[in-house]
């Protein structure tokens, strides 16, 4: 089913319940063995990073998702300026938006700019993973992506806009699609004009990210 959201609509955030169980816990230290084993140093390369960045990134990764430590910082839900954009300037809200991102990356131990590809690392590796999945119950490869609609006032911009990504963060946690579960954003312009798609995934710290745009295998092809 295609949801839709308003640029300008107040839109709600729930929060997302997972198991703490020891049994859980037990899991995810398999799971971060077995990462470590098979594909720690080639995704550690491929970011750039050091073993000890990854080993610690990967640790504070899975501890997040059990939820059995959490960063020491707002979810977006209760930022103010990402919320009640219309009360405050550009550079407010942009100020708070890399503020996010910052105690993100510091709580994973990581720069700035690896945070979304180490994301990217860890959904394809360990969120993706059937016995991930199996264990929590998740369904973030289903073929049949959950998909939301953004209307765009006037001309779509870039879609990897910090403006974009917030509105992509906000339609998926108003339409209660969980945080990591992958799902496509279709933009539409002010003239109801197809502007562009993406396959996103979010988390209720440090907003949504673009895994790949989505593009027309011709001119007048209808899009993937």
């Amino acid at each position: 089913m295609i949801r839709s959201i308003c640029l300008l609509c107040f839109l709600t955030f729930p929060l997302l319940a997972s198991s703490k169980s020891s049994a859980t816990q037990e899991f995810l230290i398999s799971e971060s063995k077995e990462f470590i084993s098979d594909d720690f140093s080639a995704s550690a390369e491929a970011l750039g990073l050091s073993i000890s960045q990854m080993k610690y990134a990967t640790d504070q990764f899975l501890l997040m998702v059990s939820e059995v430590k959490s960063p020491q910082m707002n979810e977006f839900r209760e930022v103010h300026e990402l919320m009640n954009p219309e009360l405050y300037s550009q550079q407010e809200i942009m100020v708070a938006y890399n503020n996010q991102q910052t105690q993100m990356a510091n709580f994973l131990g990581l720069p700035v700019d690896k945070l979304n590809p180490f994301f990217n690392e860890m959904t394809q590796h360990i969120i993706d993973d059937d016995e991930f999945q199996r264990h929590f119950r998740t369904n973030t490869t289903n073929d049949k992506y959950e998909r939301i609609v953004i209307k765009c006032v006037g001309a779509c911009g870039q879609i990897t806009s910090f403006e974009s990504l917030l509105l992509v963060y906000a339609a998926a946690t108003d339409n209660d699609i969980p945080q990591f579960q992958n799902f496509i954003a279709d933009f539409y312009n002010s003239d109801s004009s197809h502007s562009s798609r993406g396959l996103y995934r979010y988390n209720n710290f440090s907003s949504a990210w673009l895994e790949r745009q989505v593009s027309k295998p011709c001119e007048r092809c209808a899009f993937e």
